[in-house]
């Protein structure tokens, strides 16, 4: 098909889609990537970005012309921001972190495939990239919004919890969902198209408040250059395509295993309903504490809300992940990480949306080591509210003066889980624990 020919009109689009229920690459990526001529990205860290551009449905695009706009971040850490104090240049600071960060990605193996991509479309101007950040800020620029474009002027824009990853796009891997808008599509979606649009129009143009959006400078630029593959942009894609190939059939999806209940386990449960979705769960070591509060869970998390599990160790978040995936892979809930041997870079940029009011986002499980979750960094960015279930393991311990921080965050739902939940020789923190998930 001629590239002035193709339309998305042609394309079979849904509002609405999930790596739990959807291929995205397939259903989504790869039909609005062949019939469109244009590709506007606004897509969050650049560590997660530097591959926007290197999924397998772009090698298609830009072979038939395709060109795409991205805008991505840096992770400015407290010392670029404290050189920044020290009168060092800004925008120097920020080309330190992205030649930084860039190296990290280039020592990975598994990385070279989709950086060479990157760099290769970078180098024959298939790509245009410019960073946003927050200026004087260690907070993010979090936005993930996306416009297709094609050439009769057509249009599909899209919202939610996807980055442009390996990781988002591999529904072996991260669980992500978006709604998606057509500019033929009605009156309303027609305006979402247009607003959508704008906006990535005034992200683009530096128009937005308390932000900057600057071209790639030449050092970073020049960095990321030298990573282009010599065989220009169709070995590049086939060299990508061969990597995500790999790294697809690394990753089964594993068959559902999960355990039913016991018949006091069950009581437990619907006791804990009955009581407005609060109580403390009091079993005795062996009664299977854990798999009463995944069902909570399940119950909770299945119509698109979002759940906070407490732990207090390390072990025990690598235990609990692994028991929710066994457990929950009837409903594949998106999983993260916070805490423990995770860094925050990790973290940071995805916990607003894991835990935020937004039910299109589907299940979401935030597994949070008790140290972390008392943080100053983590309560004002996790999203509290009536939408969020908080369950504590050992709740106990979070009864210390350390973390009893973290009782102040609102839910709607709340269960903590001990063999012995009163604290020794603590009656103010055992009242607290009590006044927060009750009897």
């Amino acid at each position: 098909m001629n590239v002035a020919l193709r339309s998305l009109k042609n394309v079979s689009l849904r509002t609405w889609y999930s790596s739990g229920r959807d291929d995205l690459l397939r259903d989504f990526y790869i039909p609005c990537l062949k019939t469109a001529s244009n590709y506007d990205r606004a897509a969050g860290y650049f560590r997660s970005s530097i591959f926007s551009v290197a999924g397998l449905a772009f090698a298609d695009f830009v072979e038939h012309g395709g060109a795409v706009r991205l805008i991505c971040s840096p992770h400015l850490t407290e010392p670029d921001l404290a050189a920044i104090d020290q009168g060092e240049s800004e925008s120097l600071v920020v080309d330190e972190e992205i030649i930084r960060e860039l190296h990290e990605i280039a020592q990975q193996p598994s990385n070279v495939a989709g950086l060479q991509f990157l760099s290769t479309l970078l180098s024959v101007g298939a790509l245009e990239m410019r960073i946003a950040y927050r200026p004087g800020s260690p907070g993010i620029f979090h936005d993930k919004v996306g416009v297709f474009r094609s050439h009769d002027s057509s249009a599909v824009a899209f919202m939610g919890s996807s980055n442009e990853s390996q990781a988002a796009v591999l529904s072996e891997w991260n669980h992500e969902s978006f709604a998606a808008f057509a500019s033929w599509g009605g009156s309303a979606d027609a305006e979402r198209v247009s607003e959508m649009s704008a906006y990535f129009s005034d992200l683009w143009n530096g128009r937005e408040r308390n932000l900057i959006v600057s071209r790639l400078r030449d050092v970073p630029r020049e960095e990321i250059e030298k990573h282009r593959h010599p065989g220009g942009i169709e070995a590049a894609a086939e060299a990508w395509r061969s990597e995500i190939w790999r790294s697809n059939v690394a990753f089964p999806r594993a068959p559902s295993k999960s355990r039913s209940l016991m018949r006091h386990q069950v009581s437990v449960v619907n006791d804990w309903e009955g009581h407005g979705y609060t109580g403390i769960v009091k079993h005795a070591t062996g009664a299977g504490k854990t798999l009463t509060a995944i069902e909570m869970i399940r119950r909770w998390i299945s119509t698109g809300r979002a759940a906070l599990v407490l732990v207090p160790s390390d072990l025990l978040l690598i235990q609990w992940k692994k028991e929710l995936v066994l457990e929950l892979s009837d409903i594949s809930p998106a999983i993260l990480s916070v805490g423990g041997s995770q860094s925050s870079k990790n973290w940071i940029e995805d916990l607003p949306d894991f835990t935020r009011d937004a039910e299109f986002l589907g299940p979401r499980v935030v597994l949070a080591t008790m140290q972390t979750a008392a943080t100053k960094r983590f309560m004002e960015t996790a999203a509290f509210g009536s939408h969020l279930l908080v369950v504590a393991d050992e709740v106990h311990r979070i009864g210390s003066r350390r973390h009893r921080r973290i009782l102040r965050g609102q839910s709607g739902a709340r269960v903590g889980l001990s063999a012995t939940p009163e604290r020794h020789g603590d009656s103010e923190g055992t009242s607290q624990l009590f006044n927060y998930f009750g009897p």
